[in-house]
């Protein structure tokens, strides 16, 4: 059966939402789930790509962008 997880994060900024998103993907990947982020818009879409290449030295969670080749 499909488990949905939701999060309430207390910090308002978007920096801090974006790592918490970081970080739960990167876990759920370890354990070798699938997982689906929305985000708001393209750029916010396109900050967390840029993070989830970066946000922890020598890690590797493989994504893509919906709608981008590849």
């Amino acid at each position: 059966m499909t488990r949905v997880g939701f999060y309430v994060i207390q910090q308002a900024g978007e920096a801090q939402r974006l790592q918490v998103a970081a970080r739960l993907a990167d876990k759920a990947f370890q354990r070798g789930h699938r997982i689906y982020i929305h985000a708001r818009d393209q750029a916010q879409a396109r900050s967390l790509d840029t993070l989830l290449w970066s946000f922890r030295p020598g890690s590797f969670l493989p994504h893509g962008l919906a709608g981008e080749p590849g």
